[in-house]
C-alpha cells in the first residue's frame, strides 16, 4: 500500500475575481502533487473557494444578486481556471458545500463543549476590507495598517 500524501492550497476568497497569485499557488501545488504521484505516493490534492464574509454579502448586494449567486459565479471562475490549466485536484471544496458545513459544525461543537469557544465581548477597530480587528496602537494614521482603508469601531 502506497504512503499517503496530502496537499492543499489556501482556498481562494470569493469577494472578487481570482488573481494571478491564486493560479500560481494552485499550479505549484499541482506540480508537487504530480511529482509525489510519480514517486509512488497515494496523493490527495485539494483546492477550492472560501465563500463567507461580510464583503461577499456587500458586493453581492451591489450587483443585485444573492450572496449564493455571487459566490457561485466566482467559484465557477476559479474552478474553470483550474480545469483550463489541467490541475489534477482530487477535490474542489467550497465552504458552502453541505459536507463542509457539517464538519465545521462538528468542530465548533467540540470546541464549544470543551470551553474553547464562549460568549464574550471584544472591542476593536475593524477593517471590513481585510476582515481584521486592530488595536488603536496598530493603526497607521487612524487607518488599517495593511490596506490603508478606514476602520470602524466594532
Amino acid at each position: 500500500m502506497a504512503e499517503k500524501y496530502y496537499i492543499t492550497t489556501a482556498i481562494a476568497y470569493t469577494s472578487g475575481k481570482p488573481h494571478i497569485g491564486n493560479s500560481y499557488e494552485i499550479v505549484m501545488a499541482d506540480a508537487i502533487a504530480r511529482l509525489k504521484r510519480q514517486q509512488g505516493y497515494d496523493v490527495f490534492f485539494q483546492t477550492g473557494t472560501d465563500e463567507h464574509g461580510q464583503k461577499i454579502e456587500e458586493r453581492a448586494g451591489k450587483k443585485g444578486v444573492s450572496p449564493r449567486q455571487y459566490v457561485d459565479e466566482i467559484s465557477g471562475i476559479v474552478r474553470g481556471i483550474c480545469d483550463s490549466l489541467n490541475i489534477s485536484y482530487d477535490r474542489f471544496i467550497r465552504t458552502t458545500d453541505p459536507d463542509h458545513e457539517r464538519q465545521v459544525q462538528k468542530i465548533f461543537k467540540k470546541l464549544y463543549d470543551q470551553g474553547d469557544i464562549y460568549k464574550g465581548a471584544y472591542e476593536g477597530q475593524y477593517c471590513q476590507e481585510c476582515e481584521a480587528f486592530w488595536t488603536e496602537s496598530q493603526l497607521v494614521d487612524g487607518k488599517c495598517p495593511d490596506c490603508g482603508m478606514e476602520v470602524k469601531p466594532a
